[in-house]
């Protein structure tokens, strides 16, 4: 993984920390899930990842997820949706919607993963991550899904974070700038009855 080769280099490895807050998905129709979270490293870059356990065959999970190079699979892809969102209050901070197969896939052992989205939370502030299903999992669910927002965060190295390069200059945290960065990027937002 990019995180550990960027880690082993670097003389101050062991300070590095991360931030992770995880749903499991729930793969049935309609279903809503969500959980606060305070980020540990604001003004620091957090990813949002859609993560599928590998509990298949290699193959199995290139034509349920998605494949790096070529789709070569009979089988049509699962209609589930997944929409998401990252918000602050009432203020959606970032959110999507995603459904497979997937063209950028990443691959470990373990599971696989796509990028979904990233922001920079603010100092000492509450956010919610939200997921809504939407038409039937099928043969996902043996992949037991999970949404997950993810930093990594070392103080003395700033090559080490979510991704490779480290962060570009942080967005702008007072008040005034990020809402209207958030209403120029993210109009919209689900309607209040549908995000707990």
């Amino acid at each position: 993984m990019v995180f550990l080769a960027t880690a082993a280099c670097s003389p101050v490895w062991f300070l590095t920390r991360s931030d992770e807050v995880a749903i499991l998905l729930s793969l049935e129709e309609k279903n809503v899930q969500s959980t606060s979270f305070t980020p540990k490293f604001p003004g620091h870059r957090y990813r949002v990842f859609l993560r599928f356990d590998r509990t298949v065959s290699f193959e199995e999970v290139k034509c349920l997820v998605g494949d790096l190079l070529e789709d070569r699979c009979a089988v049509p892809p699962v209609p589930v949706q997944f929409q998401w969102l990252v918000s602050l209050g009432d203020a959606p901070v970032v959110q999507g919607n995603a459904a497979p197969r997937f063209a950028r896939v990443a691959w470990t052992d373990a599971y696989v993963e796509v990028v979904l989205g990233e922001f920079y939370p603010e100092h000492a502030q509450l956010y919610t991550l939200a997921a809504r299903v939407t038409g039937d999992g099928g043969r996902l669910r043996e992949l037991r899904p999970k949404l997950l927002v993810l930093s990594y965060y070392n103080p003395l190295d700033r090559s080490i974070h979510v991704g490779p390069g480290g962060d570009p200059e942080p967005l702008p945290n007072n008040r005034i700038n990020l809402t209207a960065l958030r209403a120029a990027r993210y109009p919209g937002r689900w309607a209040a009855a549908e995000v707990p």
